[in-house]
């Protein structure tokens, strides 16, 4: 059954808010009001001991076109002496990291990172609220519940 156009409002009526919430606490945990603090690196703890420095490896080498999903991955600027080899184990977020190279590309990588990040936190909102709405909640509690998630500290650390 196809939800009617007053079901599609009332969905947009609930998403649209909490896109904003999410966001605007993306922005505030982050002390990320402008485009110039978009730019610079968000704070990460311990990048050596995280995935961050691979991510970045990964958002770069994309931008510069040379990280295609399921092509192999030798990125002769990366991993002197020889390059890097990325091809000893499998990746599964290849288009992710394509999608946020091209980012990149346009902003800057840390601002393709950073968006990335604010992307992955209203996804998780949005996707939840809608996967509760599907399995029968009521919307303010779908909506609760896409807060929770796109909110989660989790994210925060990431």
């Amino acid at each position: 059954m196809q939800p009617s156009a007053v079901d599609r409002l009332a969905t947009v009526a609930w998403v649209a808010p909490l896109i904003l919430v999410v966001g605007l606490s993306w922005c505030a945990a982050n002390r990320m009001w402008t485009a110039d603090a978009i730019a610079q690196p968000a704070s990460y703890v311990d990048p050596e001991k995280g995935d961050v420095l691979q991510v970045l490896a990964f958002l770069k080498a994309g931008a510069a076109g040379k990280f295609i999903p399921g092509a192999w991955k030798h990125i002769a600027e990366l991993g002197a002496p020889h390059g890097a080899d990325w091809n000893d184990w499998p990746t599964i977020e290849e288009f992710q990291y394509l999608a946020f190279a091209s980012v990149s590309r346009i902003f800057g990588l840390f601002a393709g990172l950073n968006l990335g990040l604010l992307l992955g936190h209203l996804l998780a909102a949005v996707t939840c609220f809608l996967g509760a709405r599907h399995a029968g909640s009521r919307s303010l509690w779908a909506a609760v519940g896409g807060l929770a998630v796109g909110l989660a500290p989790f994210l925060f650390a990431q």
